[in-house]
């Protein structure tokens, strides 16, 4: 089977869009931690242009990062380390957000460049601790249901021993009392 080529222009432009789909951030920087490159969810999220974010610093993007950058740098940390990075951080609005870091490399092994992924969990977090609280309540409900029907058991007893008692009782008795 025969596989043609895009053209390279055409390559790019598919390239973009691909990115562009994506729901989550996606940002290319430079060792020097300034942004090369970055697709439409991280433009959008920042509530700026493409041109007004290039050159921009890692904490610079997103208003929500503070003015200074974040304690715990992962684009700092991948660059350091030459690993990749991944982790959770809570933002100062308080969205959390798992975000990852990928060291990237030339043909010699240098690193180059540092792709970042952020992706906002904060309504899936949410949406887990409800589903957890729900399971913590139909259980609770599950116990309470198995505690009513054993007591169930015993008033049963007791109400049928009493029926009895009643029965032979006579009816001026102390017993009927």
């Amino acid at each position: 089977v025969a596989c043609e080529s895009t053209p390279e222009d055409d390559r790019k432009v598919l390239l973009q869009l691909i990115l562009d789909a994506q729901n989550t951030n996606i940002v290319l920087f430079n060792l020097d931690s300034e942004v090369i490159w970055l697709n439409k969810s991280a433009c959008l999220s920042s509530g700026r242009g493409f041109s007004a974010l290039i050159g921009n610093r890692c904490h610079q993007l997103w208003s929500y990062c503070g003015n200074r950058p974040c304690r715990n740098c992962l684009v700092k940390d991948v660059i350091a380390s030459g690993k990749i990075e991944q982790r959770k951080m809570t933002m100062i609005d308080d969205r959390k957000w798992r975000v990852t870091g990928i060291p990237i490399f030339d043909e010699s092994g240098t690193m180059k460049y540092v792709l970042f992924l952020g992706d906002d969990i904060t309504e899936y977090l949410t949406i887990a601790k409800e589903a957890r609280q729900s399971h913590k309540l139909e259980s609770l409900g599950t116990l309470a249901g198995g505690i009513a029907h054993d007591f169930n058991n015993i008033l049963s007893g007791i109400v049928g021993y009493t029926e009895l008692s009643l029965a032979t009782a006579p009816e001026e008795g102390p017993l009927r009392h």
